[in-house]
């Protein structure tokens, strides 16, 4: 069962035992705080309700520790600014919210498939094929006789 991100803010990490410091505690000091990620994801909650919470169900630990991690070095105003300016019909991954944090962008649109190109001229009639092709049609139609 999911875990609410609440739960999550400060919940120990198993891994770690009494006298040794995991690698994933390790990295989660050198990130941001884990409430400004579970505050991150609560707003991602509330405005894609399943679409969130089914990307991350069942990694909810995972994907805050990941999130820390890579935003690590954002401001507040840089994470409101992400939050602010992500304005897709589905959640962002940490690439591309920590893209829309910085004003870089990621998305499709900036890509080579979506740009204009000029097209080629068209080649030019041949009026003479045309005429065969359609007669080609019109008998396998049964429209002409053979």
């Amino acid at each position: 069962m999911a875990k609410h991100i609440s739960n999550l803010i400060h919940e120990p990490n198993r891994s770690a035992t009494n006298s040794t410091i995991s690698q994933s505690e390790t990295l989660r000091s050198a990130g941001l705080p884990r409430h400004w990620v579970a505050a991150i994801f609560k707003r991602l909650q509330a405005r894609y309700l399943h679409k969130f919470t089914s990307a991350i169900e069942g990694i909810e630990a995972m994907a805050i520790d990941e999130w820390c991690v890579y935003l690590s070095g954002l401001t507040p105003a840089q994470i409101k600014h992400g939050l602010d300016s992500w304005k897709a019909d589905w959640p962002p991954s940490s690439v591309e919210f920590k893209a829309s944090c910085i004003g870089a962008s990621t998305r499709l649109e900036n890509s080579a498939m979506y740009r204009q190109f000029k097209a080629l001229p068209r080649p030019p009639a041949d009026k003479e094929k045309a005429r065969e092709q359609l007669d080609i049609m019109r008998r396998s139609a049964g429209c002409i006789k053979q």
